[in-house]
């Protein structure tokens, strides 16, 4: 009885072991509160006795009998629950047919009862995933606690036992599912009501199996019954997963620390350009142009090259009334295309218009803007077209 035992123990851990061992990436969930997802299930059905002997004394039809069984338990996660059990029936054992102190076939009817502790592996959602809908789940359990039979004396009344087994539900509603558990027990022998001989000298004296020595019985039953949620949160929530982006905050504080600088770099650049700007009466020469380059797909001005040559602009303006600016926009070929390059220079050209007017007070009767894309490139290098060209000429009155 022992080797069944082991064997059946085996034969449930070792598919429950091999997939845990390849389904590492099980998704977590929230763990409810203490009264979340209970449960109580009641069943019965048939029970059978298993000795050394039984088989031969005995068939099956014989020893069959009745078994029931009530539990409370609770689902932790998703695959894991506990459960208390008791466990109860009848139980048929058999005298030894060729026994001298009891010559016949005889049938010892008896009754037991256990209580056991069960942790519950819910195999279905380890390997299927969660599904709180799923109509059914195939639960497999093992279980320890203590037993006991009709008899009186103390030292007979009481066993260890160890159950397994496997539990089936079938969901027909929100909270009531049937169940079929299928389980076995281990019970010491003193369980076995058989009779037997034992010769002392020339006398045969009549025993118990069960007073004679102690090994292990097992007790194996079937039962149908009805499972009920309790009153609670029955579902289970995906937890969130936190993300370590720790990393992450550290690269982007080190790029706003790199803008910062660059932003106090150009600031600098743009007051020394500033500060250093020279009338050049001398050198701006009416229908010359003086190009104001821009950087690639940009309309901004905050360089001190374009600054000064826009300053020297407004100044010769300024010095000399009879003339105007034109102002023309233009953007490189070989970027964009010739819808979103016209779009660009029509920016650059308005930029150097509003700076004109707005920083250096020309007024605008005295600026004529426009702009052409990538139409036309003025100059043989590619990068040279990014730019607004200005032109000082004489006034059209």
């Amino acid at each position: 009885m022992k080797k069944v035992i082991l064997v059946f123990s085996l034969v449930l851990m070792t598919p429950i072991g091999l997939f845990s061992q390849e389904n590492n990436s099980t998704e977590s969930y929230k763990t409810n509160g203490l009264w979340d997802n209970w449960f109580v299930n009641v069943g019965g059905g048939a029970s059978i006795y298993f000795g050394d002997t039984q088989h031969d004394e005995a068939n099956i039809l014989e020893r069959l009998t009745w078994g029931a069984t009530a539990s409370v338990g609770k689902w932790i996660t998703p695959v894991y629950g506990a459960r208390l059990t008791l466990q109860g029936g009848q139980k048929h054992t058999f005298n030894e047919k060729g026994a001298a102190s009891n010559p016949g076939h005889k049938m010892a009817t008896g009754y037991y009862l256990s209580a056991h502790a069960d942790a519950l592996l819910n195999f279905t959602n380890l390997v299927a995933g969660y599904k709180e809908d799923r109509v059914y789940n195939f639960i497999p359990y093992l279980g320890v606690g203590i037993a006991t039979d009709h008899k009186k004396s103390l030292d007979n009344y009481l066993s260890p036992v160890a159950a397994v087994g496997f539990l089936n539900t079938f969901r027909i509603s929100e909270k009531v599912a049937l169940t079929l558990d299928i389980s076995g027990q281990a019970v010491q022998s003193k369980f076995n009501d058989a009779r037997f001989d034992t010769r002392v000298g020339d006398k045969i004296k009549r025993t118990t199996k069960g007073y004679n020595r102690q090994d292990w019985d097992g007790i194996g039953s079937a039962t149908l019954g009805i499972s009920f949620k309790l009153g609670g949160k029955q579902n289970f929530e995906k937890a969130v997963e936190v993300v370590d982006n720790s990393s992450l905050l550290d690269e982007l504080n080190k790029q706003i620390d790199e803008l910062v600088t660059e932003n106090e770099r150009l600031r600098k650049e743009l007051e020394e350009a500033k500060n250093s700007k020279q009338t050049i009466t001398e050198t701006v020469i009416k229908d010359i142009p003086y190009p104001v380059q821009f950087e690639i797909n940009k309309s901004s001005i905050d360089s001190a090259s374009q600054e000064v040559v826009i300053y020297n602009v407004a100044q010769f303006l300024k010095n000399n009334n009879n003339t105007v600016v034109e102002i023309v926009g233009y953007a490189d070929k070989q970027t964009g295309t010739p819808t979103i390059n016209e779009e660009l220079s029509k920016k650059r050209a308005q930029a150097v218009e509003d700076k004109l007017i707005t920083e250096y007070g020309i007024s605008k009767d005295r600026i004529v803007s426009s702009w052409i894309g990538d139409k036309v490139q003025p100059y043989p290098t590619n990068n040279w077209n990014r730019a607004v060209i200005i032109t000082v000429v004489d006034s059209k009155h």
